[in-house]
């Protein structure tokens, strides 16, 4: 039918190998973690599981015409890193925190550049 049922983050992936996740940059990260060795039982149940297994069904979108601000006020209140955009409840895309941040610095560029 097309519509958004849920969506798969790098989170949701990490969630899989490491339950008790930390973030990665935390400096205990392999001293907490080790090499992440897994058993041929392990690769065999990762294998064998579904997208559906491990999406995050509770999915926050915008719609095309929604402002840039409210976009990114949406991303850091629900702390995501990109919104789906939808038309009508189908995708059409996907918005990044970096997409928008990127825009607002090539505006603001521009308005410096104008101003010299």
């Amino acid at each position: 039918q097309g519509s958004l049922i849920g969506i798969v983050s790098i989170s949701d992936i990490v969630k899989i190998f490491l339950p008790d996740f930390v973030p990665l940059v935390d400096i205990d990260f392999i001293k907490d973690y080790g090499t992440l060795d897994f058993s041929t039982e392990d690769v065999k149940k990762i294998a064998t599981m579904t997208v559906s297994g491990i999406m995050t069904r509770k999915v926050y979108t915008v719609d095309e015409e929604c402002s840039l601000v409210r976009a990114l006020s949406m991303i850091n209140k629900h702390n995501v890193k990109a919104l789906p955009v939808v038309r009508n409840g189908k995708l059409i895309g996907i918005v990044s925190n970096v997409d928008i941040c990127r825009r607002f610095l090539e505006v603001w560029e521009t308005k410096n550049q104008e101003e010299d």
